[in-house]
């Protein structure tokens, strides 16, 4: 017997870790152990409560008893990934939606292939993502830029796009995906994703649920893959290589934020990408040059074609690229600078305005 602020500790059990529970995973991954109230029971019987027995009276949660529960901390670092090198992304960049019920975003699905040689020849994949269905929703899915170029430019055989799935136990929702790159046999069309390159799969558009009024807070928002939507059936984190599965490490997540109406997101690029093929290289350079002075094709965000950061677009910013990239020594050097952010990753710069970088003129998203 002890008064009611007293602390009560009580040993349930002990716990290990599972075999597979770091398969697709890397980094810290945190799991819960809580009490459960008339959620458990033994086939035939009544659901258990929780229940302290005090001076013959019972307590439980309806009479005021708090419970809690205890986060667990899984240390996945160092686990080979099942997958080989093969790393499921979302996305790009950061993504910013206005909650006006209006706004759409489309949110790319990549494949990368870490491994330093060779390739994997994909066959097909599932995933699920996640999300907060209060939130966001998928309108809808479709394939990816180099997902559309297969079988001739017709896309893979089968795919399929699930907008409204759910969890067993109807706690997580999201979108469920699955596509077969060819049906037939011999089964000799695959998506090659050589080492060090990544492949766009595909692309599911959001859009807020929910209205963020003019001169309101911003809200944040994640997504993220899962394997656990599909109903009593759940969905697989697969990657198919010569016709085995294969789990890729799906651990990334991506921080949306939804703006209130009214917001103007600032345009997104990486600077000194002149040929907007998403890196900085000497070939951007020359794409200067030839625009300059051999009426080549212009850099539709003129920003990005700013190098040196200093708002104009002249040979400086070509020069600036190559002593970058040309200079002796390791880069990055302390001789030649790197371009002023947002560099190497997408980003936004203060002044740039969406009539000089519209959408859809950069690789960021």
């Amino acid at each position: 017997e002890a008064p009611v602020s007293d602390f009560f500790s009580m040993s349930i059990g002990s716990y290990k870790v599972k075999a597979n529970a770091c398969d697709g995973k890397s980094g810290d991954q945190t799991t819960k152990i809580q009490y459960a109230h008339r959620e458990l029971a033994v086939p035939g019987s009544p659901p258990v409560d929780i229940n302290l027995t005090v001076k013959g009276l019972s307590i439980g949660p309806d009479e005021g008893l708090k419970v809690t529960g205890t986060d667990v901390v899984v240390k996945c670092e160092g686990a080979p990934p099942p997958g080989g090198g093969l790393v499921l992304k979302l996305g790009k960049s950061d993504i910013d939606i206005v909650a006006d019920k209006l706004d759409t975003h489309d949110l790319e699905v990549h494949l990368a292939n870490t491994d330093k040689a060779g390739k994997s020849d994909v066959q097909g994949w599932s995933y699920g993502i996640a999300l907060d269905a209060e939130e966001l929703e998928a309108l809808k899915g479709e394939p990816g830029a180099d997902a559309k170029k297969l079988n001739g430019g017709k896309g893979p055989d089968f795919v399929n796009y699930n907008l409204a799935d759910q969890s067993a136990d109807g706690k997580i929702k999201g979108v469920t995906v699955g596509g077969v790159i060819e049906l037939d046999v011999p089964g000799t069309e695959v998506l090659s994703v050589a080492a060090g390159s990544m492949k766009h799969l595909d692309s599911i558009q959001l859009r807020s649920r929910k209205e963020i009024a003019e001169g309101g807070a911003s809200r944040k928002t994640t997504v993220k893959f899962t394997d656990k939507l599909g109903g009593d059936r759940p969905l697989e984190v697969l990657i198919v290589l010569g016709g085995e599965g294969s789990v890729p490490d799906f651990s990334d997540t991506k921080e949306i934020t939804l703006l209130p109406r009214g917001t103007v997101g600032a345009p997104k690029f990486i600077r000194g990408d002149a040929n907007n093929d998403a890196r900085v290289d000497i070939a951007d350079g020359i794409w200067i040059v030839n625009t300059l002075f051999y009426s080549g094709p212009a850099t539709v965000c003129k920003a990005a074609a700013d190098a040196n950061g200093d708002g104009k677009r002249d040979v400086a910013d070509a020069m600036y690229v190559f002593q970058y990239e040309l200079q002796p020594g390791a880069t990055p050097s302390k001789l030649f600078p790197a371009p002023p952010a947002p560099f190497p990753a997408c980003g936004t710069a203060a002044g740039v305005i969406a009539s000089e970088c519209p959408d859809g003129s950069t690789t960021c998203s």
